[in-house]
Formats: C-alpha cells, sequence, structure tokens
C-alpha cells in the first residue's frame, strides 16, 4: 500500500452504511455452524459483543440457539443466513420466523450444493455430538472448562431445525443428518426468484466469486453479495476471495451493497478489501478463536483487536474515514489489478 502523509488524521471515524443500516465498524458477524460446539452460549455472546460494538450479527440456519432466542436476548442488528434447501415449507418456516423477528436482511448461502470433502474435520475425528477418542484426547483433557461446560449443559442442537414438521427429533446427529439430505443440487436462479419474493426486506446472495454470477444475482431482485469462497471449505482450489473481488466490483458495484469474506485475519485486510471494492468484511474464525480463547471477552478483544488495527491502518495511510479508501493507496501492481 502507499500511504499519504501529513495529513490531518487526528480524529477517525470507520461508520459505514449498509442498506441504510449505520454501522460504527466495517467488520460483520459471519454465519457460523454449530458455534455451541465451543461455548454453549455461543450466538448469545457473540450477538451482544456485537450489539456493543455497533455492527451486525448474522444468525446461521445451523446455529444452537435459535431465532427467537437470539432476538429476544441480544440488541445487535441482526441477520439471517439461509440455506437453498429442497423442502420449501422449510425455507418458508425459517423465512418467516426471521421476518418475524425483525431480521433486518436475508442472506442466503449459495455455494453448497454438496458439502465439500473438508478431509480435515475428518482427520480431526469431528463428529456430531463430539466424543472423546484416540484423535482428540489430548485436546480434550487440557481444556477442563469446555469439558464441565459441556458435560454438565445441555445438549448441542441445531435449534432452529428442532421442532419443525418433519424434523426428526432434537438430537443434533440426527438433525445434522437430515439438513444433509434437505441439500439440494438443482437449486438454480429461479428459485432464488421465489425466495426474493417471499423474504420483504434487502436479499444478499453469499459465496459469489464470478462477476456474471454476481450479475444474475442482481437480476434476480439481490440487493447484496458476499465475495466468498465458504473459508476454503468447499471446492478444494477455489479462488480467494480478494483476488476475484476487483473483478466483481467493477461489474455490480453501482448496483449491489459488496461484502467479502475469507482470509480476514487483520484488520488491514479490511482495509485492502475496501480498496479492492468491499463496502465491509464478514469475519467467521476470528470471533470463534476469540470464543474458544476466552469466552465472551476473548469475543470482544478479537474484535477490539481488529477495529483498532483498521483505525490505526487510516491513521498510516493518510485517512480520517474508512468511506474515503479506495484504490489509490495500493501499490501499482494491486492499482493495476483494482482496475481490470
Amino acid at each position: 500500500m502507499i500511504p499519504r502523509v501529513l495529513r490531518d488524521v487526528g480524529s477517525r471515524d470507520q461508520t459505514v452504511s449498509i442498506f441504510g443500516e449505520k454501522v460504527r465498524t466495517p467488520i460483520i458477524f459471519s454465519p457460523t455452524g454449530l458455534p455451541g460446539i465451543i461455548h454453549p452460549e455461543a450466538e448469545i455472546m457473540a450477538a451482544s459483543v456485537a450489539g456493543e460494538l455497533g455492527t451486525i450479527f448474522t444468525v446461521s440456519s445451523a446455529s444452537t440457539h435459535s431465532i427467537e432466542a437470539i432476538a429476544d436476548r441480544t440488541t445487535a442488528p441482526l441477520w439471517f443466513q439461509l440455506y437453498p434447501w429442497k423442502d420449501r415449507k422449510v425455507i418458508g418456516n425459517l423465512i418467516e420466523r426471521a421476518s418475524k423477528n425483525s431480521y433486518q436482511a436475508l442472506c442466503v448461502t449459495v455455494d453448497v450444493p454438496v458439502n465439500g470433502g473438508r478431509e480435515r474435520d475428518f482427520y480431526n475425528g469431528m463428529m456430531l455430538p463430539p466424543k472423546i477418542n484416540l484423535r482428540n484426547i489430548i485436546d480434550v483433557v487440557t481444556k477442563p472448562s469446555w469439558c464441565i461446560r459441556h458435560l454438565t449443559g445441555s445438549p448441542v442442537t441445531l435449534a432452529n431445525l428442532a421442532g419443525i414438521d418433519g424434523a426428526p427429533g432434537k438430537s443434533v446427529s440426527t438433525l445434522a443428518a437430515w439438513a444433509q439430505q434437505l441439500l439440494y443440487p438443482s437449486f438454480c436462479w429461479d428459485d432464488l426468484k421465489w425466495i426474493r419474493e417471499m423474504w420483504h426486506g434487502p436479499l444478499i446472495v453469499k459465496g459469489i466469486l464470478s462477476a456474471d454470477d454476481a450479475l444474475l444475482a442482481a437480476r434476480c431482485g439481490a440487493n447484496g453479495i458476499v465475495v466468498s469462497n465458504h473459508g476454503g471449505r468447499q471446492l478444494d482450489g477455489a479462488a480467494s476471495s480478494i483476488d476475484v473481488l476487483p473483478g466483481i466490483a467493477s461489474a455490480v458495484g453501482d448496483k449491489l451493497e459488496i461484502m467479502m469474506d475469507g482470509g480476514v485475519r487483520r484488520g488491514i485486510d479490511v482495509i485492502k478489501a475496501k480498496a479492492l471494492g468491499a463496502k465491509a468484511c464478514m469475519i467467521g474464525r476470528p470471533y470463534l478463536y476469540g470464543m474458544a480463547a476466552g469466552g465472551e471477552q476473548g469475543i470482544r478483544k478479537a474484535l477490539n483487536t481488529l477495529s483498532n488495527e483498521i483505525d490505526r491502518g487510516l491513521a498510516l495511510t493518510g485517512h480520517q474515514r474508512f468511506d474515503q479508501i479506495d484504490f489509490s493507496i495500493l501499490h501499482r501492481k494491486c492499482h493495476t489489478f483494482a482496475q481490470l
């Protein structure tokens, strides 16, 4: 990046407006499935921190607290993430509940027609519910607080699916298997139009890596997109989000709100994404790492660290406001790429 110097950066502001909602930092909590494995109060704690910091929390279809419970117990602006499953009654149920509980936007994840291989899950012995085995016994016995919480707390479940007509009980293993059966490889753009008709607020399409798909999303009535490769957990060898962001922004930047997800580990990554065309970034792993290390205080520290790094980056690049960042701050090689 190319910093500008001797500018007045005595006061700095990283506020952005997304669908008319002003947020105090351009960091949005990404939807993450089954965070209750890390901590029983996962979504409640994370949404509470989001509210404190004046930003948005996105609730996953695979959350361990329900749409209703999270809305009741937090004050953060909420978005709801939806998988385009084959059963329209299930989709309709989730959309209706999100609308009834004043969720502000619907975020449809479109890059999971089938699950990726996720060999690391297999290697680590990941299973639902979590169990102690030879592969994880050392990790488990060195985390006594985690063990106590999970041995004494309520069983983890997919709270949004438990109780829906046709759902096979409340066990996380049976609900997860049912969710796998709901995956719908034939879901296409016409089906997205049906969701657009069902949902009356901002519609976001998450999982876009192609400018052509971004244009199709706009034509189907989407209001925003998340440029994302699903954290690298779906297609092996998929392009990184930041690499394809400039081309997508060039194609639809005047039509859609653009956010980026994937690989954001430092505040300066958010500034780079803004320079390449994103209005904000979504984060998943950073806040989960904070939660695993320190519960609610760990989440708060992770988000404050990122926000402070953005603030420092604004000062060191010579900008008072986050919305002033553009591709002029990039090194010539990146600057040329940003204009492609």
